[in-house]
């Protein structure tokens, strides 16, 4: 799917205060209001997205129980992975 990257011109009401601290913020993060704004719509659609999958995992779970052998096994694993990560931050 090819995304449309082009952007559309669109008005906005904001409260007082949010616009308030829009405008200082974005001047801090040296950036235009469209940018900021962009970026803050950007994060919220991913966090809608991402909270969709945790969703939909959780009813396969639900749906589905992983078995005691799936289970011991993700545990391993993660013991494993917790190992190796704190032997590569003990690394210079």
């Amino acid at each position: 799917m090819i995304k449309d990257v082009r952007a559309q011109r669109v008005t906005v009401s904001l409260p007082a205060d949010v616009l308030a601290f829009v405008e200082e913020d974005r001047r801090m993060q040296h950036v235009s209001r469209s940018e900021y704004i962009s970026r803050a719509l950007a994060e919220v659609i991913r966090g809608r997205r991402e909270q969709t999958l945790v969703d939909s995992f959780r009813r396969a779970y639900r749906d589905q129980p992983q078995t005691a052998a799936e289970a011991e096994f993700a545990e391993a694993a993660a013991h494993t992975l917790g190992e190796v990560l704190a032997e590569d931050e003990r690394r210079p």
